[in-house]
Order: structure tokens, then C-alpha cells, then sequence
């Protein structure tokens, strides 16, 4: 019995308030190698989806109660898993409802008392097409975790949930930053947010490509259009259905900003060397660390080429101004590079953290992120102190100018870094930090509302 349990080509939920055809249908399924669960009412169906993966569900269409049906259960069923297939047991009379069935979502229908070998087939086929869905959604949860946005600012919260509104879109996307803030980051986000998740996120560095091949480098090129070369696709037919990256836009030469308007407007572009014009179906996605406006108004950047990016803009702040993200950051780093290089995870104290907070980060998170790493692999094992993370950092003078202030911004300012570092140093425990601060708890609370903080990350 061990044996035949291990060869088991499925989970199947089989629901069905006919006891005797269920029971039937159940052993032949055992019989053909799965492993059938009976469900005889929509409790059941609802419970058992929320607690157990299943490869496939048989959902019978008519059911002996009046509040409810096989529509019903189908459409709560898809609510809970979107990923599960679902095929519909229907008696000839209900076909039509079968077929509204498919269109709400189901995978197909099965007429009860239908050839075997073709009931197979179908169970056969849906059972796979729900292994593949799972496996399709467990590596697009992986890849987008692995390029996951950490913070708990109002900036970074913002800026997730605009990810989240333009990521279904295939709107041009214009992201601004300093070199380091995450502009790789959010694009990637934006990308996994999409419907062409499943292709190809093609990322192109024009800082990286010399200006005299850009335009072979992302268009491709045809045989004989320059010394020796053979037909070659560029990165723009690599990226077909997926997302276009152009990291550094600014670095674009005005050869290559003419051609990249074209490919914008007329969704088409040629290789060098041809004639033709080849149609193409990209997303575009431009970053940049450069004030483009400025730019423009310099004549180093296309005006056109400047509006026809900023369809959306994204804008990300610099690590200075959203502080409390720090705390967060350097505690997700701190997991992921002490994982990669085998060491156990390790704790930062107070004193650290003060450091940490006080400093200006002019790389952004890059610096905050390469830090981490020197500590996790460089420095002594045990608690992370103050000492260590000024060995790491040297002098922590950022050498940034700061702009003058209103005494007025500067006492917010100063007061709004005090919560947050108090915060911070008790790991949100409003009282702890309340009687460090030396104010009361609903002064405390008062101040969290005016400056919108929130525990933990969306």
C-alpha cells in the first residue's frame, strides 16, 4: 500500500452531495493512481481549499439545497484559490449552466455517466494544468520576493501601492532617484505586478554599451551590416511581450533617443542595416539619477522622447529623507547576507541603531546594503555594536550640503526623528518608547498620527 501511495498522480477533490455516484467516482479515480477527498457540502468544498492544496476539484453543477449551487461554490471556490481547476459534473438538462460555468472560470465540464477513458483524459489534463499553475506561481511569488521592496515609510507605503495601480498597465513608466535609492528595485516590481510576468525582463545599462553599437545592441543588426556580422537579434526582440529597462536614459546619444521616440510612438523599430520596420510589443520602462528637465532645457534630451517617458513617474526618495526605513532595511539585509555566507543572523544594539539612524546615507540603500554585507562578513561574531558600524562606515560625515530651514521645519524635523529613533530602539512598544521620549503614551500617539508612522511594512 506504501508503494502505490507514493505513486499517487494527484489531490483531487471530488464534491458531491450524490453518495453513491461520489463513492464511484472516488475509487475510480484511486484506481488511475490519485488520491480523491470526498466534500459533500459547500462548508466542506470551502474548508477543506483553505486548509489543503489540491490538483484539480469535481464540482457537481446541482445540488439538493435551495440557498445555494454549483455556481456559487464555484465562484467562492475561485476567490480562495484562482489557481485550482475546476470541472463541472453535469447532467444533460444543465449543460447550458455548465458552459455560463466555464465562462465564470471553470475549467470544463464532464456529463455524469460519460465514456471512462475520456473522463480520464480530462482529469488527466486538468490535474496537470493545476500542478503547472502552482509551480508557475510559486516561482513568480519567488522572483518577486527575491527583488522585494523593504520599508514602512509613508514614502515607501506610496510608493508600493502606486506599483501596485500601474503595474496591470502597459504604461510607460519614468522612474527619478540618486544612484542607489532602488531604481532596478521598483522596476522590477512594476514588471512582476504585470501580466507579462511570465516573459522576459530585459534590463539595458546605456552608461554600459559604447554609443557607436547602442543602436545594434537594442535594435539587433542583419548580416553584413558591419564587418563580419551575422543576422542578431537585439534586446528588444529578446524583451518581445515582456519589459524594456533602459537603465541611465539620460546617457542616451541623440542617434539612439531618435530611434527609441520611434519605437515609442510607432511601436516598431528596425535593425541596423535593414529597411523594413519589424512591429514590436514591449513595455518601456526608463530610469534615471539625472534631472531630465534640465536636460531638456539644455538641449542634451529630447523634449518628445522626455514626455513620451513620463507617462507615469515614479519619484524615490532618497534614504535621508524616509529614516524609518533604515531600521527596517538594515534588519532584512542583515537576514539575507548572514543566509548567503552560512552565519547566524545577528542582532544590532541600540547604539548601532542610533548610528545607523543619525547618518545621512549619500550612497542610499546601496551603501546602507553594502555596509550590512562588510559587517556580516568582516567583523567579529556576536551582537553588531556602535564601534563595529563606525569601523565600517569611517567618518560618518555625509558631506552633503543641507539647505536652510525654517526653525519652525527643523524642530518637526528633529522631533519627528526623536519618535522615530525611540521607536525604533523598543521595536514599537508605545510604552517603552513613550517613558524614553519622556512624554506621555497618548502624547506618544498624538505624534505617530501627525507623522504618519506605522509599525511594521504593507
Amino acid at each position: 500500500m506504501a508503494e502505490q501511495k507514493d505513486l499517487k498522480a494527484g489531490l483531487i477533490l471530488v464534491a458531491d452531495d450524490d453518495a453513491s455516484f461520489q463513492k464511484a467516482f472516488c475509487e475510480m479515480l484511486n484506481l488511475r493512481g490519485y488520491e480523491p477527498v470526498m466534500a459533500s457540502s459547500r462548508d466542506e468544498v470551502r474548508d477543506f481549499v483553505r486548509r489543503r492544496q489540491f490538483d484539480l476539484l469535481i464540482l457537481d453543477l446541482m445540488w439538493d439545497y435551495a440557498d445555494y449551487n454549483g455556481i456559487d461554490i464555484l465562484c467562492e471556490v475561485l476567490q480562495l484559490d484562482a489557481n485550482l481547476p475546476v470541472v463541472m459534473l453535469t447532467s444533460k438538462p444543465s449543460i447550458r449552466t455548465a458552459v455560463e460555468a466555464i465562462q465564470l472560470g471553470a475549467f470544463d465540464y464532464l456529463e455524469k455517466g460519460s465514456d471512462r477513458e475520456k473522463t480520464m483524459v480530462l482529469v488527466k489534463n486538468a490535474a496537470e494544468t493545476g500542478r503547472l499553475r502552482r509551480e508557475n506561481a510559486a516561482f513568480l511569488k519567488a522572483l518577486c520576493s527575491k527583488w522585494e521592496i523593504v520599508g514602512a515609510s509613508l514614502a515607501t507605503r506610496s510608493m508600493l501601492e502606486h506599483i501596485r495601480k500601474i503595474g496591470p498597465s502597459d504604461s510607460v513608466v519614468l522612474i527619478t532617484g540618486e544612484s542607489g535609492t532602488g531604481k532596478f528595485l521598483v522596476a522590477n516590481q512594476i514588471h512582476y505586478h504585470s501580466a507579462r510576468r511570465q516573459k522576459e525582463f530585459v534590463q539595458v545599462d546605456l552608461t554600459s554599451i559604447n554609443a557607436s553599437l547602442a543602436e545594434s545592441e537594442l535594435f539587433g543588426h542583419c548580416k553584413g551590416a558591419l564587418t563580419g556580422a551575422q543576422d542578431r537579434p537585439g534586446l528588444v526582440a529578446r524583451a518581445e511581450d515582456g519589459t524594456l529597462f533602459l537603465d541611465e536614459i539620460s546617457s542616451a546619444s541623440p542617434a539612439l533617443q531618435a530611434n527609441l521616440l520611434h519605437l515609442l510612438q510607432q511601436r516598431e523599430y528596425r535593425r541596423v542595416g535593414e529597411d523594413h520596420w519589424r512591429p514590436c510589443n514591449v513595455r518601456i520602462i526608463a530610469a534615471t539619477n539625472q534631472p531630465l528637465p534640465e536636460l531638456v532645457g539644455d538641449g542634451r534630451f529630447r523634449r518628445d522622447l522626455y514626455y513620451r517617458l513620463k507617462v507615469v513617474e515614479i519619484v524615490i526618495p532618497p534614504l535621508r529623507e524616509r529614516k524609518e526605513d533604515i531600521g527596517f532595511l538594515a534588519q532584512h539585509f542583515m537576514k539575507v547576507k548572514s543566509l548567503n555566507s552560512g552565519s547566524h543572523e545577528r542582532n544590532m544594539t541600540p547604539e548601532a541603531q542610533m548610528l545607523l539612524l543619525d547618518y545621512d546615507w549619500p550612497g542610499n540603500v546601496r551603501q546602507l546594503e553594502n555596509m550590512i554585507e562588510s559587517i556580516v562578513v568582516c567583523s567579529p561574531e556576536g551582537d553588531v555594536t556602535a564601534e563595529t558600524v563606525r569601523t565600517v562606515l569611517g567618518n560618518l560625515s555625509s558631506g552633503t550640503e543641507i539647505p536652510f530651514q525654517s526653525l519652525q521645519e527643523m524642530t518637526r524635523q528633529f522631533k519627528r526623528e526623536c519618535v522615530v529613533k525611540a521607536l525604533t530602539l523598543t521595536e514599537w512598544n508605545v510604552v517603552r518608547a513613550a517613558r524614553l521620549l519622556g512624554i506621555d503614551r497618548s502624547h506618544l500617539h498624538r505624534l505617530i498620527n501627525e507623522f504618519q508612522l506605522v509599525a511594521g511594512q504593507d
